[in-house]
């Protein structure tokens, strides 16, 4: 190597752990500010996600007054979470192009008497569509839809009288995608 590019190349380490620690730390100051976004979630109502996965019955109840309960997402979660919605969006988009009108996306979901509120990943004639991103470990894991997502799919399935679920499972780390009827 030539003498005038060694001190350079024993500069890039440092510099390399600079940027990084910067570029982290500006992404992560953008993605906490998120939290100061007003919430256009509906109030008021149940989400079925969360009627499903919280044993928490004060949270439920904190929904249906409008009392909203804020917490700080953290930007690591945020990240978890964008992933999660990419893969969620690359499925429907797919969908979309390959079944073009026979596929329909975000079916409003609405129980008046029960307050339940939220969207239907979608649906193919009768058959309802729930798409979930899962890590390996626990993709590995799967064998059936998992009794959560189970509960959340059939308050739709019911409220939008369709014949049927499939869950369809998108492996966040290698993007295998398994499905259950």
């Amino acid at each position: 190597m030539p003498a005038y590019l060694r001190g350079v190349a024993t500069m890039l380490p440092r510099v390399n752990a600079k940027v990084g620690t910067y570029l982290t730390r500006e992404i992560d100051r953008y993605l906490f500010k998120l939290n100061q976004k007003p919430n256009t979630r509906h109030t008021h109502c149940i989400h079925p996600s969360e009627f499903s996965t919280t044993e928490c019955d004060r949270r439920i109840a904190y929904g249906i007054v409008g009392q909203e309960e804020r917490q700080a997402i953290p930007p690591y979660l945020r990240r978890i979470f964008d992933v999660g919605h990419a893969f969620h969006d690359t499925i429907q988009g797919a969908l979309h192009v390959a079944l073009g009108e026979n596929f329909r996306s975000e079916i409003p979901f609405h129980t008046t008497g029960l307050m339940f509120r939220g969207s239907c990943d979608g649906a193919i004639d009768k058959l309802a569509l729930e798409i979930k991103s899962i890590n390996d470990k626990g993709h590995g894991k799967l064998r059936k839809p998992k009794p959560d997502h189970r509960e959340q799919g059939t308050l739709y399935a019911v409220d939008l009288f369709l014949d049927s679920i499939a869950f369809v499972y998108a492996n966040k780390e290698i993007g295998v995608i398994s499905t259950f009827v």
